[in-house]
C-alpha cells in the first residue's frame, strides 16, 4: 500500500470539490486505486511529458485531473493537484 500525501494545493481544491457528490465519489475511488496501485491504469491513468516528466495524471473528469508523483523509494503517492489540466 502507498501513502497518499496532499500539497497545499490540492487540500483547498479538494475542498471546492467536496461540494460536487459526483466529482468527490470519483475522486475517493481514485484515491483507492492509488493507494493500491498508483501504475495501474485505471481512469484514463497516463504518464506525463514535457514540463510534467516524471508525473502521473488520472481523469476526474472531461476537465479535471488528479496529477501525481510516485515516490518509490519511500512508497508515497504525493498529490499535485485535483483540479484542472496540467496547470
Amino acid at each position: 500500500m502507498y501513502t497518499l500525501v496532499l500539497s497545499k494545493r490540492s487540500q483547498k481544491e479538494i475542498i471546492k470539490i467536496k461540494k460536487d457528490q459526483k466529482l468527490w465519489q470519483k475522486l475517493t475511488e481514485i484515491f483507492r486505486s492509488l493507494e493500491k496501485n498508483p501504475y495501474f491504469n485505471d481512469f484514463k491513468a497516463e504518464k506525463l511529458k514535457y514540463n510534467f516528466q516524471g508525473y502521473f495524471s488520472k481523469k476526474l473528469d472531461k476537465k479535471n485531473q488528479v496529477i501525481y508523483q510516485v515516490v518509490e523509494n519511500k512508497v508515497l503517492v504525493m498529490i499535485i493537484s485535483v483540479l484542472g489540466h496540467y496547470e
